[in-house]
């Protein structure tokens, strides 16, 4: 039961864990394209 117990928490970490490396690695994508898009806007204009 203990064993059980820390394999969940360890899951439950990770997983965590991945999720939030996924939301910055979104948020930094689209704040490269945010700022890619001004560029090419400001160049064009």
């Amino acid at each position: 039961m203990h064993k059980y117990s820390n394999e969940t928490k360890f899951t439950t970490f990770f997983h965590t864990t991945t999720t939030a490396t996924t939301t910055a690695t979104t948020a930094t994508a689209t704040t490269t394209t945010t700022t890619t898009t001004a560029t090419t806007t400001a160049t064009t204009t």
